[in-house]
């Protein structure tokens, strides 16, 4: 289990990076600064990024704990016709430990097209992570969402699949307990509405 968080760990941070916000610390895109903005008095900054024709590029939001560590970091990137193409968010906790990672992507029109995110125990560790695949309508198509408790054992794990033809949806959920003995399950499916339509819902008891 933990070999395969390590590889879903990695595959998080690449398509981080792929999304043009990679970190607050490399926000240097064509036409933006090489270094964070400067911050006003109240810890909070903000700085737009333009193109050579004028174009709002990337805004970037920044804000900081009275140690001085960054609290909280956003990077909004936009294309040539003034639509969101990515977003980023980075909250830390106040020992400078990422809280939660966050990215979003979208089309040419901005439609949301995929969102990300990752959240960390304070000491570090994984806490949760999921992601969620969107169609031109809106809908999610697909997505994973897996907890973890503190010492790295899988606590919830659900999947999300839409059915396009019959746009029904079929989720799959399993609860473990911290000893690693089934708690809950269930593999149902659902109308577009999510009204259950059939499946099987079932609670272990703790022995």
């Amino acid at each position: 289990m933990k070999s395969a968080f390590k590889i879903l760990f990695l595959l998080f941070f690449c398509c981080a990076f792929l999304f043009g916000c990679a970190s607050e610390n490399d926000v240097a895109v064509t036409a933006t600064p090489t270094e964070l903005p400067e911050l006003f008095s109240n810890g909070i900054s903000l700085k737009n990024c333009i193109d050579e024709t004028g174009n709002l590029q990337q805004e970037h939001y920044l804000r900081k704990y009275e140690s001085g560590i960054i609290q909280e970091y956003t990077c909004t990137t936009y294309g040539k016709n003034g639509a969101v193409t990515a977003y980023h968010q980075t909250l830390r906790h106040e020992t400078g430990i990422p809280c939660t990672i966050l990215d979003k992507s979208y089309d040419d029109t901005g439609t949301l097209v995929k969102t990300q995110e990752v959240s960390f125990y304070a000491d570090g560790s994984a806490q949760s992570i999921s992601w969620s695949i969107f169609d031109t309508l809106g809908r999610q198509t697909s997505a994973l969402y897996e907890s973890y408790f503190p010492g790295g054992a899988v606590q919830t794990q659900k999947t999300h699949v839409l059915d396009r033809q019959t746009g029904y949806y079929t989720i799959r959920i399993g609860e473990n307990r911290a000893d690693g003995t089934i708690a809950h399950t269930e593999d149902c499916t659902y109308d577009g509405d999510f009204h259950w339509l059939e499946g099987a819902i079932t609670d272990f008891s703790a022995s």
